[in-house]
């Protein structure tokens, strides 16, 4: 949508999803993500051994149980792998919308929730097929008990464990996802107060008039779709931006102790009802 209505221009791919757009899997990675606890950050995607046993199954069962089910949960593994250089996830970005997508290793989502309906219909075509003797349908329904439970502690242990150890802040380089702030010119004190993906605010302590420049964003691309507002005598203001050498920036006068940042478009909100 940005790419689409307003004016964006997708970032470069680069290795580091902090910069541009992250690399797909290799073959290795994948197998090393879906196995790891805690291997990376965007690229984190642990399942564990047991569920890609179960999904190894449930794919060679799709095959005849639903194939649309099965050829969706592949073309999003798809999305998340590169073959010597090639990616289908290059291919998709070409396109509108599309184009604006950094992180490829996301699109495993989607694949899971496939690959769970194929997984549901394997072990409920094995229940109907066993149903008939009172044993083994017994055996089975504890066993199930058994894995699910085990399946809740391994990944419940591994999301406290990544709980504890992650603070995003913490980054060496620190991001400017999480904890930037505007420059200020001339000079002045700005603190950041909130911090949400379509939201930000920062507490200010200005002597004079100044002007906020925010390096990081082009000021063609984002002037129409990034609203800001100050608040002072009480009350908030909404304010326009600015161009600063072709940089989003906006004037803020001395009085203000507040400034607000939000993304804001239209064309989002319709997309996110």
């Amino acid at each position: 949508m940005l790419y689409f209505f307003g004016a964006y221009k997708p970032p470069e791919v680069s290795p580091d999803p902090r910069v541009g757009v992250a690399l797909p899997y290799s073959l290795k990675d994948f197998l090393t993500a879906l196995t790891t606890p805690n291997w990376g950050a965007e690229y984190a995607n642990y399942i564990g051994i047991p569920l890609i046993v179960l999904f190894f199954l449930a794919i060679i069962f799709g095959l005849k149980a639903n194939r649309a089910i099965l050829f969706t949960s592949l073309f999003f593994i798809l999305l998340t792998l590169r073959f010597d250089g090639f990616s289908l996830f290059h291919i998709i970005r070409k396109f509108p919308v599309l184009s604006s997508q950094r992180i490829p290793p996301r699109f495993f989502v989607m694949a899971l929730f496939g690959l769970g309906l194929l997984s549901a219909l394997l072990l409920t075509h094995f229940q109907q097929k066993i149903k008939n003797s009172k044993t083994g349908f017994m055996i089975f329904q504890i066993f199930m008990i058994f894995f699910t439970f085990y399946i809740y502690l391994d990944l419940s242990r591994v999301s406290s464990s990544w709980s504890k150890n992650c603070n995003p802040v913490e980054f060496p380089d620190t991001p400017i996802y999480f904890n930037y702030s505007p420059l200020l010119i001339p000079e002045g004190r700005c603190t950041q107060k909130l911090s949400l993906p379509n939201h930000r605010n920062w507490k200010l302590k200005l002597k004079e008039d100044s002007t906020a420049v925010f390096e990081w964003l082009d000021w063609k691309s984002y002037r129409k779709i990034i609203k800001f507002r100050i608040y002072r005598n009480g009350r908030f203001e909404n304010i326009g931006s600015k161009s600063y050498n072709g940089i989003l920036s906006v004037f803020i006068p001395k009085d203000a102790s507040l400034l607000e940042m939000r993304y804001s478009s239209p064309y989002f909100k319709v997309g996110a009802l």
